[in-house]
């Protein structure tokens, strides 16, 4: 039978092997009815529903509000809501897309080092919180570069260095964050600093005297 006019048998197309000599080896295209194969295309579309996160109602709802609707309107013991439309019950379902969050560069630092001699610099402290960071870039401000996650890179010359670090999610989305590399001669002496995070002031009393100390947190 062929209802619809195109010069094949009604059915749906499928790839298997031939129904008559039901030889495994012997395969081509053949037309077939019937809910052995439908049921494999609606499963299809339903699991796609599902995945953008509707429930199994909804799931229901929108493939039989969207058939394509033959023979007697409505359903019908024969072609039941009729022929599905994936694209139709996707678009029914009004899903909000949602929005990607970008990812958190973290460069560490700052760095120092002396000419030549290789220092490790840290990315793996970037994070996505959505997804996961698919790459990593970093310029080291002397003409190189690298895609390590944790690279070691050997300055050349006595500098201060702006480094950067450009990461990307698995949306494409980006962040970047920087960090200063000073590098000395191996005789020069490092600029060293102190600085006091925190002090606490002690007072007790012992008799008529009065002793204070303070305690203090220094990096």
């Amino acid at each position: 039978q062929d209802l619809n006019g195109d010069g094949y048998v009604d059915g749906i197309l499928q790839n298997t092997f031939n129904p008559g000599t039901k030889d495994p080896k012997d395969f081509g295209y053949y037309f077939f009815q019937g809910t052995s194969m439908a049921a494999p295309h609606v499963s299809g579309v339903a699991a796609l529903l599902i995945s953008q996160g509707v429930s199994n109602g909804e799931v229901r709802t929108a493939l039989e509000s969207t058939a394509k609707d033959l023979g007697t309107a409505g359903w019908d013991d024969r072609y039941g809501y009729g022929l599905i439309d994936a694209q139709a019950a996707l678009d029914s379902i009004n899903i909000t897309p949602v929005e990607n969050v970008a990812p958190t560069a973290s460069i560490g630092g700052p760095y120092s080092g002396v000419v030549g001699t290789p220092i490790q610099l840290y990315g793996s402290g970037s994070t996505d919180p959505d997804g996961t960071v698919v790459s990593y870039y970093w310029d080291f401000g002397d003409e190189n570069s690298s895609s390590a996650i944790n690279p070691t890179h050997a300055y050349g010359s006595v500098g201060n260095y702006e480094v950067y670090l450009t990461i990307t999610d698995d949306d494409l989305a980006t962040d970047t964050a920087s960090a200063t590399v000073t590098i000395t001669n191996a005789t020069d002496p490092l600029e060293n600093t102190i600085s006091i995070d925190s002090v606490d002031i002690i007072t007790r009393n012992a008799g008529k005297n009065l002793f204070v100390s303070a305690k203090a947190v220094v990096t």
